[in-house]
């Protein structure tokens, strides 16, 4: 089995580990260079307690299959007997995101995944699904469609992964149902979405009904793919939204740090060069000794025999070093005169205020402009959750709307309470994010049952979010 290596890059026969993807129960899964190709590739490893008493033949077997599967939706398979004599198999290396490290991204920042996200991960996981099935007619099953198997790239189109040469393959249309086609609509009801993909929200709840058979499954997996594909468009905002998820600048950084230990992989699986010795074309080895002193400029020659005797006395050159040509003296150049960089202009660039700017009523009675008697004394009379529910307000008026979320959340975290949830209940539907609108609903209804926009706002989201509920 592949020995997990101390330090990275590290070459073993023909490829060289780059670095850790993943450390998964089945085992490791590498970044990883292999000899005679110039990209990236992933080898993943399987878990093999003893190699002396495994049988390694179900799995060449099975990874020569898979090497002959060609899908865009599937992550494509390459055999190399080396690697699969150590439990291990190449596979395409997919530049994006797994699912479940977009979710748990998005988690993290408090995103909603887009319903075009949602669209394109059912299209191309069904196809893959179908594809692996129908392959060569034998009914095979996948069998592990998960958030960590689906593959998002940067560029909007999704791959599915996660193959298992080594176990034992299912097949059959009820095993290719219960284990691939249902477990993925139950996946596609659990994801946060803005809002649910029109596409699905009748399609997903029929693959989870009861009576459904296999068979009916799959022909409405089927019809779902004819009539429903994602426009290039959709698949650009796919992108986007990752382009927004994952900063440039961390993206661009994997990027170089993955071409980086590409390029030190591939030198490390380069041949060395071979130092060859060179003879004189005239037959013999012609030395020239210039007497500077003298002015004097004398010649030796010696026959081609002598030249190979005397080659034989001198020490051979290292193979790691090649040996050159030295190159003729060039002169040195005068130095160049250091030009003082002219001075950049400062700019005094003004600073915002801190505190908003204070909301002053339409007609203000008139008042001396005191220290004791301000305008801005009328509203710091105020609590603070209602100054800034009123803000909120003029914001959203103003067509301000995320200005408006975040001025409602800090007034719900200064005490505005169902006034506040309320509010960004409004605010978040108008941006169609559907989910956090129901959250505000719903802790206002666990107050106060009796609330009738509340309880109207759940009645709504909830067949908004997910029919599946």
């Amino acid at each position: 089995m592949l020995q997990t290596p101390t330090t990275f890059p590290a070459r073993h026969g023909s490829h060289a580990l780059l670095k850790i993807l993943s450390a998964q129960e089945e085992g490791p899964v590498y970044l990883a260079a292999l000899s005679g190709t110039k990209k990236p590739w992933v080898i993943k490893t399987m878990a093999l307690q003893d190699r002396r008493v495994v049988d390694l033949g179900p799995l060449k077997a099975e990874t020569k299959r898979l090497s002959r599967m060609h899908s865009v939706y599937l992550a494509a398979v390459v055999a190399s007997p080396e690697i699969e004599s150590d439990g291990g198999f190449v596979m395409e290396y997919v530049p994006g995101k797994s699912l479940a490290a977009i979710c748990e991204r998005a988690e993290d920042y408090s995103e909603l995944l887009p319903p075009e996200l949602g669209l394109v991960v059912a299209h191309d996981a069904f196809a893959a699904a179908e594809f692996f099935h129908a392959f060569e007619n034998a009914g095979r099953v996948h069998g592990n469609i998960s958030p960590h198997t689906i593959l998002v790239s940067y560029s909007g189109d999704v791959k599915v992964a996660g193959y298992r040469p080594g176990s034992s393959p299912l097949a059959g249309a009820p095993a290719h149902a219960a284990r691939d086609l249902k477990p993925l609509a139950t996946l596609l009801c659990d994801l946060r979405f803005q809002s649910f993909p029109q596409e699905l929200t009748t399609f997903v709840p029929r693959l989870l009904e009861d009576h459904v058979s296999p068979e009916e499954a799959v022909a409405a997996v089927r019809a779902f793919l004819n009539d429903h594909v994602p426009s290039a468009d959709q698949r650009r905002r796919v992108a986007g939204w990752l382009e927004d998820l994952f900063p440039d600048h961390q993206c661009d950084h994997e990027a170089e740090e993955d071409e980086r230990l590409l390029a030190a992989g591939m030198r490390m699986l380069a041949p060395a060069r071979p130092v060859s010795k060179r003879i004189s074309v005239f037959g013999g080895t012609t030395a020239l000794l210039a007497l500077v002193g003298g002015g004097a400029l004398l010649v030796a020659h010696r026959g081609p025999g002598q030249a190979l005797s005397q080659a034989n006395q001198v020490e051979p050159v290292p193979q790691a070093v090649p040996a050159r040509t030295q190159p003729a003296a060039q002169p040195t150049p005068e130095p160049l005169a250091l030009v003082p960089a002219a001075p950049v202009p400062t700019v005094p660039v003004p600073v915002a205020p801190a505190d908003p700017t204070p909301i002053v009523a339409s007609h203000p009675k008139p008042q001396p402009d005191t220290s004791g008697n301000r305008p801005t004394k009328l509203r710091s009379e105020e609590p603070p959750a209602e100054r800034l529910l009123h803000a909120a307000d003029a914001a959203f008026g103003a067509g301000q709307r995320i200005e408006a979320i975040n001025l409602g959340i800090q007034a719900l975290g200064a005490g505005g309470g169902i006034r506040a949830h309320l509010a960004l209940g409004e605010y978040y539907r108008s941006l169609h994010r559907y989910q956090d609108a129901l959250n505000h609903y719903r802790a206002v209804v666990e107050v106060e049952p009796e609330n009738k926009l509340a309880t109207a706002g759940v009645q709504l989201l909830e067949k908004k979010v997910s029919p599946c509920r």
